[in-house]
């Protein structure tokens, strides 16, 4: 084996400036819409949270799988009472969030904007971006008032960064996907409503987390 293979195959070795990629521009996504840094004295730690049961198969089989993929690191999965989080520990990678993406560490929720870098990019890398947001802190949602014939379908993401929601609303119009923008005390969501524009989003947007794909699809089949 030769050194330079050697060295591809060490643990946390990655090039930091790498070239965009979906799978890149979707851990991102993941890391904006519900993540975290934290920074050490040596090093630094990314984290992000979901529900142990509904997000699972997303966190085990996808996130893990690109950071592994991406910077050859195997993240830590904990579960405690309802709740599921991913866990690296990597000085380098934390560096590559906060300095080259922007990500704030610490309490990130009011600034956390889409990086400028990924912004200027392909409109495929923003929209994986986007679709890492929606995976991660977005829902589905059914109203079922009487005033609907059939359970009126929505998807919204929540955020308290007023920046960030204007990213995205700025990208779903560019799609002429219509959308509504509600503030309730510090947050605003986002809201997509109705099966034409949901379908809108999934064709341009999509999702990989398979707790939205399912729900989407069981409302389509059956109605």
């Amino acid at each position: 084996m030769s050194d330079k293979t050697k060295r591809s195959n060490l643990k946390y070795n990655f090039d930091e400036t790498m070239e965009l990629t979906s799978e890149l521009c979707e851990f991102v996504g993941a890391v904006i819409g519900d993540g975290s840094l934290e920074k050490f004295p040596r090093t630094g730690r990314i984290h992000i949270t979901g529900d142990r049961v509904l997000d699972k198969s997303y966190y085990l089989d996808h996130l893990s799988e690109i950071s592994k993929s991406l910077f050859n690191i195997s993240p830590k999965i904990y579960e405690k009472e309802n709740t599921l989080r991913l866990n690296i520990y990597s000085k380098k990678l934390f560096e590559m969030m906060h300095l080259r993406f922007t990500i704030p560490h610490g309490k990130k929720a009011y600034t956390v904007l889409i990086p400028d870098e990924i912004l200027a990019s392909k409109k495929k890398f923003i929209n994986s971006t986007i679709r890492g947001v929606f995976d991660t802190d977005g829902g589905v949602s059914f109203d079922k008032r009487k005033i609907y014939k059939q359970p009126y379908i929505r998807l919204n993401h929540t955020s308290a960064s007023k920046g960030l929601i204007k990213q995205i609303s700025r990208v779903l119009w560019s799609y002429c996907i219509n959308h509504s923008i509600h503030k309730k005390d510090k947050t605003y969501m986002i809201q997509i409503n109705g099966k034409r524009m949901v379908s809108s989003f999934v064709q341009k947007i999509g999702f990989s987390n398979k707790r939205h794909k399912d729900k989407i699809k069981k409302h389509f089949q059956n109605h």
